[in-house]
């Protein structure tokens, strides 16, 4: 399915997903999906990245765990006191309205604790193994409130795969990188 995607906002992790849903859809069943966006490019020769991804139940992603995190006073936003997913709001391509409402200081969500997650942010480049991505996708699939906080969050292709990956059973947590 087609979406219209505006960065920072809920498209982008609405075409990851729909990505997702057509791999695991296929019925082709791949060893190891690997997200790259922009202008990336493996800096690894081919074989070098043959041989990483021969071991297949390694995955590769690096999530910091931003659940606490607050904003430095000085931050540029001034929340200071706020966490990431409680300043944040969605919008996907309206800026201006986006600034209106940040400079209203309006909510969508008093808190997100209560839905028992940790929430975790990194980069959009990640390679997961083909079990773990359907097991990701399965848990998000399951998830209205986790889905809500996400659609209602900044920039949540950064976060999303990061927070069900650092949350997910412990034989997987260990496998990746986090900071």
């Amino acid at each position: 399915m087609r979406v219209k995607v505006f960065w920072g906002g809920y498209s982008q992790a609405v075409m990851q997903y729909n990505l997702l849903k057509s791999i695991l859809n296929s019925p082709v069943v791949y060893r190891r999906i690997v997200s790259l966006t922009g202008m990336d490019y493996p800096v690894a020769s081919n074989d070098v990245l043959i041989k990483a991804f021969g071991d297949s139940s390694k995955e590769y992603i690096i999530g910091f765990d931003i659940t606490r995190e607050k904003w430095d006073r000085n931050s540029p936003i001034k929340a200071s006191g706020k966490s990431r997913f409680e300043y944040y709001y969605r919008f996907d391509g309206n800026w201006d309205l986006a600034r209106i409402i940040k400079k209203l200081r309006i909510r969508r969500y008093k808190t997100y604790e209560s839905i028992g997650y940790c929430f975790y942010y990194g980069s959009e480049y990640w390679a997961l193994t083909y079990d773990c991505a359907r097991d990701l996708l399965e848990i998000y699939d399951n998830d209205a409130k986790l889905r809500d906080v996400f659609k209602h969050s900044f920039v949540p292709s950064e976060s999303w795969i990061h927070t069900l990956f650092f949350n997910s059973p412990p034989q997987r947590k260990g496998s990746g990188l986090e900071g």
